[in-house]
Order: structure tokens, then sequence, then C-alpha cells
């Protein structure tokens, strides 16, 4: 009888054993599946948010003359506005959009995001052999962690300004993570 009795606690043990890590398993793929899509969405919005950013950029924005209506220092003039630095040629930036919309990212940079329709940060940078303006926050990781921290998105595009071609480098970036959380 005693055989039998352990026999029965053996088995009733391995049941339990079973269920144990057939669930821990389930969980794990779960949020192993839960994690990698969540990472390809975010992965996904960023490129288009830069793609979209990158063609308004390139545009001349509306009105054309949006650069004097807003003013830098007031994002409540900013409504009704479509921010774009070209000039009307393809590739060819309009200084005065270029100083308008650096000033605006100066005084109010949250402002500018929605304004540039990206949710992530973003970071702007025109330079050729004697010019260079940066628009926007410079990627950069959390205080304490690792360079590779930041996540991000990038294109270059010729652009031509005051005359003289140049590379314009747009960034869009984070710093979250986009497991789960």
């Amino acid at each position: 009888m005693k055989l039998q009795f352990l026999s029965f606690d053996a088995i009733f043990a391995i049941v339990i054993f079973t269920f144990a890590v057939s669930l821990m398993a389930f969980v794990w793929y779960t949020i192993n599946s839960q994690t990698s899509i969540s990472t390809g969405t975010s992965i996904q919005s960023m490129q288009l948010q830069l793609e979209s950013l990158s063609e308004k950029i390139l545009g001349t924005g509306y009105p054309s003359n949006w650069y004097s209506i807003a003013d830098p220092a007031n994002s409540l003039t900013w409504s009704n506005l479509t921010v774009g630095l070209g000039n009307g040629a393809t590739g060819v930036l309009s200084q005065n959009k270029v100083n308008a919309l650096f000033s605006m990212a100066n005084g109010n940079y949250l402002a500018t995001k929605p304004l540039l329709g990206v949710s992530f940060d973003y970071y702007i940078v025109i330079s050729s052999s004697n010019y260079n303006l940066a628009i926007g926050k410079k990627p950069a990781p959390l205080v304490g962690s690792a360079l590779n921290g930041v996540t991000q998105q990038l294109t270059n595009k010729a652009v031509v300004i005051n005359g003289q071609g140049a590379n314009m480098q747009i960034f869009i970036w984070t710093n979250s993570s986009f497991g789960i959380g």
C-alpha cells in the first residue's frame, strides 16, 4: 500500500510540474511576441514620421510666407501653418524659413513637434563647407545610460542654401524603450 501512495504522489507532482512549466512557457512566448510586435510597430512609426517630415521640410509650407506670419516667441501664431523650408525650387531652401524654424525650435521645441507632425524627438542638421546649422534636439542618451540607448531613424537630403550645395540630415529619435514597460 505504501508503494501505491508514493506512485500517486509522484504522478500528482509530475502533473503539477508539467502544468507550471507549460504556463511559464506560454507567458514567456506571449511576452516575447508582444515585445516584437511593439518594437516593430514603433520602428515603423518612426520611419513613417521621418518620411513625412522630410517631405514636409523640403516643401514650401502653407502659406508659402509662413515665416513672416509666425512669431517665434508666440506659439499661438503658429496655428493654421504648415512649416516647409523650401523656396519652391526642388531641394532649394529659404534662409528666412530656416531661420524662422530655428528660432521657433529654440524658443518652444515641444510646440514645434506637432507643427512638424512628429511625436518623437527630431534633429535637423544642414551643413556644407562653410555653413552649419542644427535645429531641434540633439540625440542624446539618458543620463547614466549608454549611447546605444537612443533609437533613431535618419535620412540625408542634398539641398541648396544660400546658393551653395549642402547636406541636410533629418533624425527622428527617442530614448524610450519599445519593449513592454
